[in-house]
């Protein structure tokens, strides 16, 4: 879906970024070396991607795998691509998208924090 990193070190830290004008997603996977289990996986998808291609296939992945997500507010939702576009509707993210002076306005004034 996306291609490897040049940093990391593909051993218990794993990048996938691509650097471009055009949509660019990215993901980090870092693994506990003992355990061999994953210790965080964080995906950032890049909402002008056409048909958000990225997001809907990392919302399955995290379906198939039973796992729960969660945004950057720490509120967790399902695996259900219905439920990720509520919470990204409900971010600042969409914000900044739909009028990014009008963000920085408010976040200047006080109106709106980071996340």
């Amino acid at each position: 879906m996306i291609k490897r990193a040049s940093w990391g070190n593909d051993v218990d830290s794993f990048n996938w970024k691509t650097l471009s004008d055009l949509p660019d997603n990215d993901a980090f996977l870092s693994v506990d070396l003992d355990s061999r289990n994953i210790n965080h996986l964080h995906f950032r998808s890049d909402l002008r991607e056409e048909n958000l291609y990225f997001l809907k296939m990392m919302v399955a992945l995290s379906n198939e795998m039973d796992w729960l997500l969660m945004d950057s507010k720490g509120i967790i939702v399902k695996p259900i691509i219905e439920d990720v576009i509520e919470r990204v509707k409900a971010s600042n993210v969409l914000r900044f998208l739909s009028d990014p002076g009008r963000f920085y306005d408010d976040l200047t004034e006080g109106k709106i924090s980071l996340e």
